[in-house]
């Protein structure tokens, strides 16, 4: 376990505690579920949308996930309320990258994933720690799915 000791600190037990939009939206668009393969944690999202579609207005969240998916999520998604989807796909990218070993931190406003450097050695939480971004991109999928059949006005 101590190779573990470093990753489980302070700040992301802390963070683990103190997830907020818990709960789901009644008027929530969509409602999409993010599952990472290797450990199971799971993100459940409720998504109301910006009414031009291109970002999240508000979000509800149901979180079974592992300490460092817990924290992720209350550390990201707040930062996601407003972003554009485009920027949201280029920081999710950004922070695979990272966690890949292929990139750097990612930029503001996501500088304070610099917390996760050591998920780079265990890649069975990577998936975790992703599931945040992963939700959210398929909340963005939902919605255009829902438009395309119709059931959201463009």
């Amino acid at each position: 376990m101590a190779v573990m000791d470093p990753i489980y600190n302070t700040r992301i037990l802390a963070l683990a505690a103190d997830i907020p939009f818990l709960g789901p939206l009644a008027e929530a668009e969509v409602e999409v579920a993010a599952t990472s393969r290797i450990c199971g944690s799971r993100l459940r999202l409720w998504a109301c949308f910006a009414p031009d579609g291109t970002a999240l207005a508000r979000v509800g969240l149901e979180v079974k996930a592992c300490a460092l998916g817990q924290a992720a999520t209350a550390l990201i998604m707040p930062k996601l309320i407003g972003m554009p989807e485009a920027e949201i796909s280029r920081a999710r990218a950004a922070f695979a990258a990272m966690l890949k070993g292929d990139g750097p931190v990612p930029d503001v406003p996501l500088a304070e994933l610099e917390l996760f450097l050591p998920v780079r050695d265990l890649p069975a939480r990577q998936g975790a720690v992703m599931l945040p971004f992963d939700a959210a991109m398929k909340a963005f999928a939902a919605r255009r799915e829902r438009q395309a059949a119709g059931r959201v006005s463009a």
